[in-house]
């Protein structure tokens, strides 16, 4: 699918039985890439191609010519409608970043959730709120009746995708609509596809463990300097890093919005082979009007770090848990219900 028909079949002017040959994994990137960038417009429908029009038949060089046959008639596509019940209420995504790396994975190791941003657009699309859950937050509820005991990046390695959403509705008391997923590999990229990302960076960090270093002030970064700048920790801390994920998010988002027509959208998603998503794809034309309607949307954020969010930080003596936060879910619930619960 190029990036003219995917662009069309965003807009609703596809019927999903005429694209089932179409790769899954190609309309998943679609729905993801939607989501994704809530509270920005992304892009507006291609216009429909014209038809081409059938060629005109040979005479037969018989005194009696053949005529050419009557082609059959295509059936119309029958666009999907928008879901009014969807478009008048709060969406609420997971949005989840994994770091399974060719190296992890050749040496045993699961993929693991270092990202795990909630972001949530109002009803009447004005606001985008973002939290994001440490990635050492430990004792939560899984939304099953168990409390998950180790770090929360590793929920989804042993419950799934749709697992680790269970278990932050459980531990923020909101109902999360869908999820995403990218293999943090995969984040350069798209960045790069983008032509880089503009984003204002608040101090000089200098990380040696990963040889990374950026001046503080406004900047044009490329997917390789995005990458490590979402990655970097050791200068700052695990909460600095995740804001700076969730300020990648928004730059994302807004350079997203600038797209237009001309833009190879269908290019852009063949490269992120890892992305996925649970979002099925008669949702696409209400999501995409949300994401339009809330270009304007006031946008905050919030790492859900000690000591507010928190019972304990640190190596917790008499366990082999190592370094952990003691999540204070009473206070993370109450705090995301009054931004995401109405």
């Amino acid at each position: 699918m190029d990036g003219r028909h995917l662009a069309s079949a965003l807009a609703g002017g596809y019927d999903p039985r005429s694209m089932q040959h179409e790769s899954r994994r190609v309309r998943l990137l679609a729905v993801a890439l939607t989501i994704w960038v809530a509270g920005c417009a992304l892009l507006s429908p291609s216009p429909t191609p014209s038809p081409t029009p059938m060629p005109t038949a040979t005479p037969s060089p018989t005194p009696r010519p053949t005529p050419a046959p009557t082609p059959t008639p295509e059936p119309t596509p029958t666009p999907v409608p928008i879901n009014a019940a969807l478009l008048d209420r709060r969406i609420t995504v997971l949005f989840a970043g994994s770091d399974s790396t060719p190296d992890r994975v050749a040496n045993g190791y699961g993929p693991l959730t270092d990202s795990m941003v909630v972001a949530s657009v109002s009803a009447d699309h004005a606001q985008l709120t973002m939290v994001a859950l440490p990635r050492d937050a430990v004792d939560l509820p899984l939304g099953n009746g168990a409390i998950w005991h180790l770090k929360a990046n590793a929920i989804r390695f042993s419950y799934g995708m749709d697992g680790l959403a269970a278990a932050l509705q459980s531990t923020y008391g909101v109902p999360i609509d869908y999820w995403i997923e990218l293999n943090m590999p995969d984040f350069p990229l798209l960045v790069d596809a983008l032509g880089g990302l503009w984003i204002d960076v608040p101090y000089a960090i200098t990380d040696d463990q990963i040889g990374f270093s950026i001046a503080p002030g406004w900047q044009r970064i490329d997917g390789a300097t995005a990458l490590s700048y979402s990655r970097s920790r050791y200068t700052d801390s695990d909460y600095a890093r995740a804001g700076r994920q969730m300020q990648l998010i928004a730059a994302l988002a807004h350079r997203i919005s600038l797209i237009d027509d001309e833009f190879d959208l269908g290019a852009m998603l063949a490269l992120l082979t890892t992305l996925q998503t649970n979002a099925p794809l008669t949702d696409l034309p209400t999501l995409l009007q949300v994401v339009g309607d809330a270009g304007d949307a006031n946008v905050s954020a919030t790492v859900l770090s000690p000591p507010r969010f928190s019972l304990y930080t640190g190596i917790e003596p008499g366990t082999s848990r190592g370094w952990v936060m003691i999540a204070n879910v009473g206070e993370m619930r109450a705090y995301v219900q009054s931004l995401m619960g109405n």
